[in-house]
């Protein structure tokens, strides 16, 4: 919910496809989406069961957090995917869980020639058949090397981006900004100026970009918890 929070703040109409128990945080979720005016028309919820939910640990002195994540017993089916959740939407993102009930959504999005986001942060059940159908894909500093193998960070995002066939990749780390190795295709009107460094990849027709990061000073910082969701949203936008 926190790109699609970044997402309706910024003016975009979202909705999310999940499901949720009938438990106390269930609905103090599903108040929470509402509330920033994302649809929960698609929002499954069942009963006698406990919503997913997350402990989040914040060490201020190292700089680093701990998850404590419990799932809920039941994820999405892909039988609870209709035809029609793709009708007057312009682009679907998908945060790499509930990911059987997601290829069914990704076949869908397809068929309609609906562009596809994916936020990869770590390896998932079925998420190597849900990679191919990425048109753009998001990820953390440590992803592509450990999904792909490659000890080399660039020719992991390269070897990503074969792999998805997407046009392109970002990996994000932290206050260094982010890297982008993309398909060289213009994405957007005047996208090869908006960067402060580009170079090009071995591989004749990718390119790499670098992004500075846009520092903020240490008594604007909370935590950095939801900073890579906020940063996809601004992605999407």
């Amino acid at each position: 919910g926190n790109t699609l929070t970044c997402l309706s703040r910024l003016g975009i109409k979202t909705s999310i496809v999940t499901k949720l128990g009938d438990d106390a945080n269930g609905s103090t979720i599903e108040e929470g989406l509402v509330k920033e005016g994302i649809d929960t028309s698609h929002l499954i919820k069942i009963k006698n069961t406990s919503s997913p939910f997350t402990y989040i640990i914040v060490d201020s002195s190292t700089l680093t957090r701990t998850c404590i994540h419990t799932p809920i017993a039941e994820e999405l089916r892909p039988d609870e995917m209709p035809d029609s959740i793709v009708e007057n939407v312009d682009l679907v993102h998908f945060d790499s869980r509930m990911t059987h009930a997601a290829l069914k959504l990704a076949e869908l999005a397809e068929s309609k020639n609906i562009p596809i986001v994916i936020d990869a942060e770590k390896d998932r059940p079925y998420l190597s058949q849900l990679l191919p159908y990425a048109d753009f894909v998001v990820t953390n500093r440590a992803f592509p090397e450990l999904y792909t193998g490659e000890t080399d960070r660039l020719e992991a995002m390269k070897k990503l981006l074969d792999f998805c066939g997407a046009k392109f990749v970002i990996s994000t780390d932290g206050s260094e900004g982010s890297i982008m190795v993309h398909d060289g295709s213009e994405l957007w009107p005047g996208f090869h100026e908006s960067f402060d460094f580009e170079r090009m990849c071995a591989k004749e027709g990718e390119k790499v970009l670098h992004c500075k990061a846009h520092l903020i000073s240490d008594d604007e910082t909370v935590d950095t918890t939801g900073a890579g969701d906020s940063f996809i949203g601004a992605i999407i936008y």
